[in-house]
């Protein structure tokens, strides 16, 4: 029997959310700062709640323990983004596009900064997540508009129109702080 996480990874799975279906990635914030913002009443749908830095490690367990998790459906990202690698980014680029093919590696197609690659998870893995796990944009990016924008529309027949118009709203304002996630 496989458990939950698959890979080596700081998480924290809260237990009162043994049955949540939303991951939480707050990108390069504390995960206990986040947590700390939910109230306990709206935890239960929280199943993981992790940070991601990079590209290559960070992304390719996020992706391995989503598809792992039993009843992990949407993966949020949330927080500031690292300029420098660009790791909430080019995970939508890689859903929206795939791989380069005339590259080894597993190079991520308009991928952005430093090592846009996934050497270790095969295309057949990152179609598999592609199809069960809806990813929600709502971290703050400097010159990557386009992507969010694209990738927006891109998600929009996969998901729910109440999903989707709440991410726009969301996305249409200055800032984007906690509240943002309790809706």
């Amino acid at each position: 029997m496989v458990t939950f996480p698959l890979v080596d990874a700081f998480l924290l799975c809260p237990e009162e959310s043994s049955y949540g279906k939303i991951g939480l990635c707050t990108n390069a914030l504390a995960p206990s700062m986040v947590i700390n913002e939910i109230p306990f009443e709206k935890r239960h749908d929280i199943a993981v709640l992790g940070t991601l830095v990079v590209n290559r490690d960070g992304c390719e367990r996020i992706i391995v323990n989503c598809l792992s998790h039993p009843t992990m459906e949407y993966l949020i990202l949330f927080g500031e983004e690292t300029l420098s690698f660009r790791p909430s980014t080019n995970l939508l680029c890689a859903l929206m596009y795939g791989y380069e093919e005339d590259k080894k590696g597993n190079f991520i197609r308009d991928g952005r900064g430093i090592s846009h690659q996934y050497p270790s998870i095969p295309e057949h893995i990152l179609d598999g997540f592609r199809n069960s796990i809806h990813v929600l944009p709502l971290y703050k990016q400097t010159g990557c508009d386009d992507v969010i924008t694209t990738y927006l529309e891109w998600l929009k027949d996969r998901i729910s129109s109440e999903v989707y118009s709440l991410l726009v709203t969301i996305r249409q304002r200055k800032n984007l702080y906690y509240d943002s996630l309790l809706e």
